[in-house]
């Protein structure tokens, strides 16, 4: 199962990397800085009970339809969610707002666990409270 999801996060890697650089590569529908963004934050059901994964989009505010080849999803690692890698703003500008104003449908989503997804009960593990317990102890035998 570990390396089931190994194999999956570093396919996840790739394939960002990848759209990345199709981003930059291809030919811009819109190439205008100027282009007003529309922005989109929703949860959306994953097919499981309780869970909500998180979703964002931004576009070019006067284009609702895009062909396939002009829609980006990018899905975040395993160690932060999506927002901090793709739409964190630095010098007035994020990545999806560079994508969004070069013409690109833009999405990103949270892993349910990550983000503003919801964390499923697994995700509570025994870990926690096992840690919290050593925690404890430590601290009495330090007194």
């Amino acid at each position: 199962m570990i390396t089931a999801l190994v194999d999956i996060a570093r396919c996840v890697a790739a394939l960002t990397l990848v759209s990345g650089i199709l981003a930059i590569s291809a030919r811009p529908v819109l190439a205008q800085t100027s282009t007003p963004i529309a922005v989109e934050s929703n949860q959306i059901p994953s097919g499981d009970p309780g869970i909500q994964l998180y979703v964002r989009n931004k576009r070019p505010g006067n284009v609702t339809t895009f062909p396939m080849d002009r829609i980006v999803l990018y899905v975040h690692g395993s160690t932060q969610a999506s927002e901090t890698t793709f739409d964190l703003v630095l010098d007035g500008k994020s990545w999806m707002d560079h994508l969004a104003e070069h013409g690109w449908d833009v999405w990103l989503m949270d892993v349910r666990g990550y983000g503003h997804s919801t964390k499923p009960p697994e995700m509570d593990g025994p870990d926690v409270p096992r840690m919290t317990y050593w925690l404890e102890r430590a601290k009495a035998e330090a007194q």
